[in-house]
């Protein structure tokens, strides 16, 4: 995940492609649960100085660039147990919500490779 944007809370709803900033968080709505990204804002530096190496030597004990993409791992277990039982198709909505509640933002908040969704059979 990409986090060179603003901060924000990614509300995670699953078969829920109206959900919104006013959507009620429960599982009626296919509310699974929410991360937070600490955003890093926009670069002020020199020209690529916020550009991120892409090799590094296995010899580089610097710490990583921050604008490193993250991950972030999500428990929905129980929840997919209950939408599950109505399907087995899942389409995952993030809805990002603005540090400070604000309300005005773009459709590039969210900047992710993949979405992979693992379960494990009891």
């Amino acid at each position: 995940m990409e986090h060179d944007g603003p901060s924000y809370e990614g509300r995670v709803f699953i078969n829920n492609t109206n959900a919104c900033n006013n959507t009620i968080k429960d599982i009626s709505n296919g509310y699974v649960g929410s991360y937070f990204v600490f955003g890093h804002g926009e670069c002020f530096g020199d020209v690529g100085h916020c550009d991120i190496r892409k090799m590094r030597s296995p010899f580089d004990f610097s710490p990583p660039h921050p604008l490193t993409p993250i991950f972030i791992r999500l428990k929905v277990t129980e929840q997919l147990r209950e939408l599950g039982k109505q399907t087995d198709e899942f389409i995952v909505t993030v809805v990002p919500i603005l540090a400070g509640g604000s309300q005005n933002f773009d459709s590039e908040i969210v900047k992710c490779e993949r979405i992979t969704i693992v379960s494990y059979n009891k």
